[in-house]
């Protein structure tokens, strides 16, 4: 479920755009995925207003899967390095 989730919050970035209102949506997922993982996207994407079909449907398609490849290839390219993907930054701090 953890990778579901990271796809859930790769793809908000990308389809949502803004990070004012990206932003909320993944903390909320961050908040409770290690309560509840199998509702975290959908309860959260309630509460924040989110329209959670798009991202859902980007989940078998190829674009997200490129999407998630460049998250990992940003990720690798931070200094000090990360170990998963996405990690955010603004403006290339994290």
């Amino acid at each position: 479920m953890k990778i579901r989730l990271e796809f859930h919050k790769t793809r908000a970035m990308h389809l949502i755009g803004n990070k004012t209102a990206y932003f909320p949506f993944i903390h909320c997922i961050e908040a409770h995925q290690r309560t509840q993982p199998a509702d975290a996207a959908k309860k959260c994407a309630k509460k924040m207003h989110v329209d959670l079909d798009p991202i859902s449907a980007c989940a078998s398609g190829k674009q997200g899967a490129n999407w998630e490849h460049e998250m990992a290839t940003l990720t690798a390219a931070l200094y000090p390095p990360h170990t998963y993907a996405p990690w955010i930054t603004f403006d290339g701090v994290f």
